[in-house]
């Protein structure tokens, strides 16, 4: 049902202007879909989408929005709800994400290029299978504009506030999701009309878990040897994972690695580069582990820091 779902919604824009996307989308042979979830934390930390946006850019140029609630499988906070303004009866009268959402995810995860704010979105999607017991796509053609930003400026803030005021985009200060929609659009045009040509946006600036995942020990991977490689392995890298474990396994498929500790706390990690141990925070300030770690609002509990030790380089490796 939810193809059908997506296909009813379907309401074209006439009026957006996005040349950049249109022609990267041409370029790619791919529709480009830029998404935006309005979602619920609950105590245990799970995200419940409660509405879900998207803008799609077709090869030919066509705008098409995408704009409906979504009915929640667990009973969400009443303050929230108010604080929100949500009329919880109407909101279950929506389709939940199972019937109404679930295999259209599937279908653009699969062809279409993903475009979203922040690696985290990808996870809250995620988590919306997870609820219904059912699988996650694979984000194989996934952009994040904080990832983006990053790599191609680690000296400043990635945070969408401070992209937003970089390439002078207007904020909806009130988050209303079309308005959000529209500042994403936006800016991912900005970020490729910086490019000499928008057919240059490649695999680099694809969310760092669509990324090859073959098993293997860093001494069958000698091609990437300089620190500005390192740097740009550790940005994509840092921009989609998801935890603290999925962010250094990331990194160990090329760089052999090890953390810096004070006691029982991480305050760092090194990468062997060239046989020189670089500092994250020699790569940027952006990428040292500190930093890294309010980004994502990460807590490493023991279970995880074992495994992450389990994976660091060791004398004699």
């Amino acid at each position: 049902m939810s193809l059908a779902n997506i296909r009813r919604l379907l309401q074209e824009d006439t009026v957006l202007r996005l040349p950049a996307i249109v022609a990267y989308a041409a370029a790619r042979k791919q529709v480009v879909s830029i998404v935006a979830l309005q979602t619920c934390l609950m105590d245990d930390n799970s995200t419940h989408a409660v509405q879900i946006c998207m803008l799609h850019v077709n090869t030919q140029g066509k705008l098409q929005w995408t704009h409906d609630t979504i009915a929640p499988t667990v009973a969400l906070p009443s303050a929230w709800l108010r604080q929100n303004q949500i009329d919880e009866a109407q909101l279950s009268k929506s389709p939940t994400w199972r019937k109404g959402w679930a295999a259209a995810i599937h279908h653009m995860a699969k062809n279409n290029i993903l475009v979203v704010s922040q690696a985290e979105d990808f996870a809250a999607l995620e988590q919306q299978f997870l609820h219904d017991g059912s699988p996650a796509p694979e984000f194989t053609n996934a952009l994040s504009l904080r990832g983006m930003f990053h790599e191609r400026h680690p000296s400043k803030s990635s945070s969408m506030k401070d992209i937003a005021a970089y390439y002078q985009v207007y904020l909806d200060p009130e988050k209303h999701l079309k308005a959000v929609i529209v500042t994403y659009a936006k800016l991912f045009e900005k970020m490729l009309s910086e490019q000499s040509q928008v057919s240059t946006v490649s695999a680099e600036h694809v969310a760092p878990e669509v990324l090859p995942t073959e098993s293997s020990d860093v001494a069958s991977i000698p091609r990437i040897l300089s620190v500005e490689d390192a740097r740009k392995w550790v940005v994509r890298a840092e921009a989609g994972a998801s935890t603290p474990l999925a962010f250094f396994t990331q990194i160990a498929q090329q760089f052999p690695f090890r953390l810096m500790r004070n006691g029982r706390r991480i305050q760092g990690y090194a990468l062997l580069v060239n046989g020189e141990w670089i500092k994250g925070t020699q790569l940027s300030p952006n990428l040292g582990w500190v930093q890294i770690c309010q980004d994502h609002h990460w807590r490493l509990d023991d279970t995880d820091a074992q495994a992450i030790e389990a994976i660091q380089y060791k004398d004699g490796d």
